[in-house]
């Protein structure tokens, strides 16, 4: 999966927080698990953030495959991608 539909650049990838903390301790990052609930909303935009995200060694890609099953049916609010 990707970060957005192809020719979408620009467009919002949102995610939990919560997805990003249990991505992080999957992958034994507990150490920055703090650091992201005290500087991240719970709505993350995976682009926005992604200078942050990076900081912290996360693998963007990686991170995005790692969607949860149940977040799998779920679309932003114009129905574009899931988040």
């Amino acid at each position: 999966m990707g970060a957005s539909a192809p020719g979408s650049e620009d467009e919002a990838m949102i995610i939990d927080r919560q997805h990003l903390v249990d991505y992080l301790r999957a992958h034994g990052r507990v150490d920055t698990v703090d650091r992201v609930e005290a500087e991240l909303p719970e709505q993350v935009d995976v682009h926005a953030q992604e200078a942050l995200l990076l900081s912290l060694g996360v693998d963007i890609d990686a991170l995005l495959d790692h969607e949860p099953d149940h977040l799998a049916e779920r679309t932003d609010p114009h129905g574009m991608h899931p988040y």
